[in-house]
């Protein structure tokens, strides 16, 4: 290891360090029940299953350092965050965003006060235009074309969630999707407090669908709200026109507000 370690913690674990550098491969992700998140930036392995948790507290100055920039260099969740909390009231309740991206989607949680939690969940847009395709068996781009009309602003037809299409992607999300939100704060529990009135905000391009948050609000037993990043824009655009809602540009917004 070429790695000092900064503090007692990480220097009574050298020895498991020397031999995840050995029994492992650098592509090998690492699940370490520890609260200390400098422990897997020294093991110089991924997160397992997405996951990022982080205490108030460090074994060290140096450790906060390495661990921030290790996160920063996926910036995915701590922009959506960065999305979500500007301009709230950071001293009220738990401030959770689910981003469903094209093949992934990542679950953040931030409250003052406890740790930060974020997952990264193997379930997309993708899957919903899977589940389309073989719950009404047509062809992957015809399932498609009905996922993207649906959320479009002028869809051209009247998007029920009795659809047989519809009725596709919320048994995709009940069995691939819901268990895994829930299973997350579960876990989160283990780790700090959520309030007893748990809400939820939703964005990406998936969120778009009509009805979703209302859909995700039945299967998940608790609120479910659309995130709009552009409710937070001033001001006329440069050029042409801005649309009403557009949940798809959650992460965007994030990161331009780590420049502004």
């Amino acid at each position: 290891m070429t790695v000092k370690p900064p503090s007692r913690y990480s220097a009574a674990l050298m020895p498991f360090f020397e031999y995840v550098d050995r029994c492992t491969l650098p592509s090998d992700r690492l699940i370490v029940t520890s609260l200390f998140p400098d422990v897997l930036v020294l093991a110089h392995r991924g997160f397992a299953a997405g996951n990022i948790a982080m205490t108030t507290g460090y074994s060290s100055r140096t450790a906060q350092e390495q661990t921030v920039a290790r996160l920063q260099s996926d910036a995915a969740p701590l922009a959506l965050t960065n999305a979500l909390i500007h301009r709230a009231d950071l001293d009220r309740d738990a401030h959770v965003l689910l981003d469903i991206g094209h093949t992934a989607s990542h679950l953040t949680l931030y409250q003052r006060g406890e740790p930060y939690f974020s997952r990264r969940l193997e379930f997309g847009g993708r899957h919903l235009t899977e589940a389309i395709m073989k719950g009404t068996s047509v062809p992957f781009a015809e399932a498609e074309e009905f996922k993207l009309a649906a959320g479009s602003e002028q869809p051209g037809f009247l998007v029920d969630w009795n659809l047989p299409e519809m009725q596709a992607m919320s048994d995709s999300m009940r069995d691939r999707l819901v268990d895994d939100v829930l299973r997350s704060l579960a876990f989160y529990r283990t780790l700090g407090r959520l309030p007893e009135q748990l809400s939820m905000w939703i964005s990406g391009g998936s969120a778009r669908l009509p009805g979703l948050a209302g859909r995700l609000t039945e299967l998940l037993g608790f609120p479910v709200l659309l995130f709009n990043p552009l409710d937070y824009l001033t001001g006329d655009p440069r050029s042409g026109s801005r649309p009403n809602v557009a949940p798809q540009f959650a992460q965007a917004f994030g990161l331009s507000l780590r420049t502004a």
